[in-house]
C-alpha cells in the first residue's frame, strides 16, 4: 500500500513537503508525474495519488476526458455552441497522460464523424508552445480540435 492515500490537494502539498500552488503548479505543467504523483479532478476537486495507485490510462480514458473539457474550454461559436480549441489548451488539461497516449487517442478520434482535428490557417499566430502540442495527422502538424454537434 502506498505511504501518500488519495487525498486533496492540501493535504497531499503537506505530505509532500510543497506549497499547494507548487502542487497545482505541477499539475498544470506535467512536471507531477516526474515526482511519483499524479492528480484528478473529481467532483470540482483535485485529488491527489501516487501514480502506482492511479488507474492505468486506456485511450478510452483519455478519450472521455477529452469530451469532459473540451465544452469548457472551446470557444462559443455563434448558436452559443462549443466550436474550436487549440491543442495547447486542450493538453494543459491532460497533464496527467503521457504525451504518446494522448497523441493516439486524438488520431483515434479523428477518425470518428464527430471530430475534427485541423492545421491553423495562419501558421504565423503560432507559438513554440502551439508547435509543440501539435498532433501530426497525414503528415501535417495540426493545432485545432474540434467535436461536432450534429442536430437531430
Amino acid at each position: 500500500m502506498s505511504e501518500i492515500p488519495t487525498e486533496t490537494a492540501t493535504s497531499a502539498a503537506a505530505n509532500l513537503g510543497i506549497s499547494v500552488g507548487t502542487l497545482y503548479r505541477w499539475l498544470a505543467n506535467g512536471k507531477i508525474r516526474e515526482h511519483g504523483v499524479t492528480g484528478k479532478k473529481v467532483d470540482g476537486r483535485w485529488v491527489i495519488m501516487l501514480i502506482e495507485d492511479a488507474e492505468p490510462a486506456t485511450h478510452e480514458t483519455v478519450a472521455a476526458r477529452i469530451r469532459e473539457i473540451y465544452p469548457t474550454i472551446a470557444r462559443i461559436d455563434a448558436w452559443g455552441r462549443p466550436d474550436w480549441c487549440s491543442l495547447t489548451d486542450l493538453r494543459k488539461h491532460l497533464t496527467d497522460y503521457p504525451r504518446q497516449l494522448v497523441d493516439e487517442t486524438l488520431v483515434r478520434m479523428e477518425r470518428t464523424p464527430d471530430v475534427n482535428i485541423v492545421p491553423e490557417a495562419n501558421q504565423k499566430t503560432l507559438t513554440e508552445e502551439d508547435w509543440e502540442a501539435a498532433v501530426s495527422l497525414g503528415g501535417q502538424r495540426k493545432h485545432l480540435f474540434c467535436i461536432v454537434q450534429f442536430n437531430d
